[in-house]
């Protein structure tokens, strides 16, 4: 009877640890790691975001249609009346500073050359076709697109082998000014755009 009870015991103290080294020593699943806390894995960099082929200078204004406005006095994004200080924070230092002959500063950038007389943008001149008006036309525009695009409404004349295509428009201050497509006479393109108040 004593053997058995020893038997017993002796068959419980091993089952018992036993037990409490299996539950020490069994591995365990892992809980599953999110992906923002494993570090062993390095987030992947947000994608960046396309970069425009135009400078900043050239951005502009959403496009622009029915009846001729004030809106439509505009280059890149840059139009008749606006400030001095919007074109010197968005352009800096000019490529070159000139002052005309009824004291006006003109100011030529890669894109433009911008014309300012008492602190304000008083013309605006396209210099490459990255600058484009509110209705999509730039420098290389065919010139049935000006047609199209601003009507046939306009004054013309001949100047040194273009044909000056010019639209009177009032400023959103009530100035009238000219918009002008040069275009070439040699391919029917557009040579350049001016914007400018009438002298």
């Amino acid at each position: 009877m004593l053997a058995l009870i020893i038997s017993i015991g002796a068959g419980y103290f091993f089952s018992s640890q036993g037990d409490d080294y299996s539950a020490a020593n069994v591995q365990r699943p892992r809980p599953q790691e999110s992906p923002s806390t494993n570090l062993s894995t390095p987030e992947k960099p947000a994608p960046d975001k396309p970069m425009s082929d135009k400078p900043a200078e050239v951005a502009t204004i959403p496009q622009q249609t029915g009846a001729l406005n004030a809106l439509d006095l505009s280059l890149g994004n840059f139009s008749i009346d606006d400030p001095e200080d919007k074109v010197r924070q968005s352009l800096g230092t000019p490529l070159k500073t000139s002052t005309d002959s009824d004291g006006s500063t003109r100011l030529k950038y890669d894109a433009l050359e911008i014309v300012l007389r008492n602190g304000k943008i008083s013309a605006l001149v396209s210099q490459t076709s990255a600058v484009s008006t509110p209705r999509g036309i730039h420098d290389g525009s065919i010139a049935q697109e000006v047609f199209d695009a601003y009507g046939t409404n306009y004054q013309s004349s001949s100047f040194e082998g273009t044909t000056l295509y010019e639209y009177t428009i009032t400023s959103k201050n009530g100035t009238p000014c000219w918009l002008r497509f040069a275009i070439r006479n040699t391919d029917g393109r557009v040579d350049y755009i001016s914007v400018r108040f009438v002298q």
